[in-house]
């Protein structure tokens, strides 16, 4: 950040929403800035610029992305708040990227090695088929592919176990841990 630049940040937690489909949502926020003090006319320009940023924790980002949606108003002028601050509603909607695995189903059996393999297959199939190679979910799932795939054969590489596609790796976070 520039060193002239007045920063002046804050925390939010949104409501959640409980899908009927058993999926939770975030409830969009509605901002307001205000801007406190008068800039002297000497100062003033077209367009001053003013930096809004907004983050949300690595671990929802593979699910969530913040959408900024600004619009400038007259406080003075109520006729102004009638423009639509809503997102629209492609915004807000259910993303592509579902994994239809989650959530595990009532009769997973942590215990059983027989889920623990059907589960990494259907992570494998998702991520080959389904999954950009270069968007967050692909890591996220190779993670979770080799987390079901040891669970399933908890001796790997020593013992038997089957070959999985090459086009996902012997790497990542969970595996090289």
């Amino acid at each position: 950040m520039d060193p002239g630049t007045l920063t002046n940040s804050s925390i939010v937690y949104p409501d959640i929403q409980h899908e009927e489909t058993g999926c939770i949502s975030l409830q969009p926020l509605i901002l307001t800035i205000c801007f406190s003090g008068m800039l002297p006319e000497g100062l003033l320009q077209e367009n001053i610029p003013i930096q809004i940023s907004v983050s949300i924790d690595e671990e929802y980002g593979v699910f969530t992305t913040p959408v900024i949606n600004t619009v400038s108003m007259d406080v003075r002028d109520s006729d102004s708040w009638q423009v639509d601050l809503l997102p629209s509603s492609d915004c807000c909607s259910p993303s592509d990227d579902s994994i239809p695995f989650l959530p595990l189903p009532p009769a997973f059996d942590s215990c059983n090695r027989e889920n623990w393999a059907s589960l990494s297959k259907e992570i494998e199939t998702w991520l080959v088929l389904e999954v950009d190679p270069e968007s967050p979910l692909w890591t996220w799932g190779h993670d979770a592919f080799w987390l079901a795939f040891i669970g399933a054969y908890p001796y790997f590489p020593r013992d038997r176990w089957p070959m999985w596609d090459s086009q996902v790796p012997l790497q990542g976070t969970f595996i090289e841990a």
